[in-house]
This record gives structure tokens, C-alpha cells and sequence, in this order.
């Protein structure tokens, strides 16, 4: 949340929601969308991603291919850009394009 919250120009939120909590509000968000007619952030599927942990290494692309990671911030602007351009994310949302 600290990582993403210059990024969006947003505050995070002052405290975190236990997994456990989110496992069962996913279903009623995604029930609630269904009805409103959107799409839901929170799924089961999304809380099955981020709930493992994926250690990676780009030593060996680095090594072998001469890889360079790209910024952080710039790669979510481009992913945000694309999500946008893609109709996954509302378009009134907004990326603080100063970052």
C-alpha cells in the first residue's frame, strides 16, 4: 500500500484487513458487483494470488541477457494504461501521472 500510494495520489488505509476477514467479504463483493452491474477488485482468485508469495530472481537475466529491470513506478503506470485502454479499470480512476 505504501509502494502504490504515491503512485495513485491516494492515502493508504490506516489499517489492514485480516485474510481471514477478506475470505469471506470477497464473495459478498463479488455478489454486490454482479448485481451492480461491475466488476469486483476483491475475488477469491486475486486473494489466491497475493496470498503466495512468488520469490523471484532476475540474476540469471541479468547475467546471461544483460536484463534490466525496468522502474517500478513506470512499469504500473504502463499496466494501469493498458488496464484502462483494455476496459479493465474504470475510466473515472485515475493515475497520478506526476510519479
Amino acid at each position: 500500500a505504501d509502494l502504490l500510494a504515491p503512485l495513485t495520489g491516494r492515502k493508504p488505509l490506516p489499517w489492514l484487513i485480516p485474510f481471514e476477514l477478506l475470505k469471506w467479504i470477497a464473495p459478498l463483493s463479488s455478489r454486490f458487483s454482479e448485481w451492480r452491474g461491475t466488476n469486483s477488485p476483491l475475488t477469491l482468485t486475486a486473494l489466491h494470488g497475493t496470498s503466495h508469495y512468488r520469490y523471484v530472481s532476475s540474476a540469471k537475466a541479468e547475467k546471461e541477457f544483460g536484463f534490466v529491470a525496468r522502474p517500478l513506478a513506470e512499469t504500473v503506470r504502463d499496466t494501469w494504461a493498458w488496464m484502462q485502454e483494455q476496459g479493465f479499470l474504470d475510466p473515472k480512476w485515475t493515475l497520478d501521472a506526476t510519479i
